[in-house]
């Protein structure tokens, strides 16, 4: 499973250059871009429709709002920073978050079942950097 989340981002590496130095330098310093410590909703949406998303079979995104309040875990938990989250065709929730900062890092959470009501990270949910 989690090969397959990195071959995506390894892809859009080969596409579009290592880690986030492909990102426009706009984005890197956008004020619009950084309400929590360099990360938004609106950023990491971007990021992802504008080059990852193509590597994904989506069949569901949410709104920021779906996106903190559905995918919380381990008893309720918010993911930190603002993941823009997304549903699989395999039933399987993608929440992704990107950070605007000039060292980039971007977070994969992966859902095996998005829709239980306590999600358990290590059993449910799995995440990587």
């Amino acid at each position: 499973m989690k090969c397959r989340y990195s071959n995506a981002f390894k892809m859009a590496e080969a596409e579009n250059g290592i880690g986030f130095d492909f990102l426009p330098n706009i984005w890197k310093g956008d004020e619009d871009f950084s309400d929590v410590n360099g990360y938004s909703y609106e950023f990491s949406e971007a990021v992802f429709e504008t080059y990852l998303k193509k590597h994904f079979k989506v069949v569901r995104s949410f709104s920021k709002s779906d996106s903190i309040n559905r995918f919380k875990y381990n008893n309720n938990i918010s993911l930190t920073g603002h993941p823009k989250c997304y549903i699989l065709a395999n039933g399987m929730g993608l929440c992704f978050i990107a950070s605007g900062n000039i060292d980039a890092t971007a977070y994969f959470y992966i859902y095996l079942k998005p829709d239980n009501k306590n999600k358990i990270a290590g059993k449910d949910v799995f995440n990587f950097i």
